[in-house]
């Protein structure tokens, strides 16, 4: 292996140590209604893995170049919290996602998923203004 990869292989092990290191420990977001503990567990695996792929960058050699790019992301990252889960009368869940709750109105995510042999997500939706946020978005007051 020449010196220009085992450099550039180092560069990306230290990224990625410093990325893991500095993303946040899971949280327990508020559940809307009632869903069992096994249910949630794999609803949040399911959706924190989606938030990843949407925000993180991937591991590429061209990110070696832009690491404003990389550590930007990172903190945009880890800025997202799972705030809660709806569970609602037809089965489907919905997860919203966003900086805390005083600002999930002007911007957040939101994914729909759906039980079959395991949770799936059947929908997703980012907004970025008060203006395209969910139709009726109703934030749970904090226990």
């Amino acid at each position: 292996m020449s010196k220009r990869k085992l450099i550039g292989v180092g560069l990306l092990l230290v990224l990625a140590i410093i990325g893991a290191s500095l993303l946040p420990p899971p949280s327990r977001p508020q559940v809307v209604g009632t869903l069992a503990s096994s249910d949630l567990t794999e609803i949040l695996r399911v959706v924190r893995r989606d938030l990843r792929e949407h925000l993180l960058p991937r591991v590429k050699w061209d990110n070696l170049f832009y690491p404003r790019y990389v550590v930007s992301s990172i903190r945009e990252y880890r800025a997202q919290h799972i705030l809660w889960a709806e569970v609602h009368d037809d089965g489907g869940v919905e997860v919203f996602a966003g900086v805390n709750r005083d600002v999930i109105r002007d911007e957040g995510y939101v994914w729909s998923l759906r039980k079959g042999p395991n949770w799936m997500i059947t929908g997703y939706a980012y907004w970025a203004s008060s203006n395209v946020a969910p139709a009726g978005i109703h934030v749970p007051p904090s226990l």
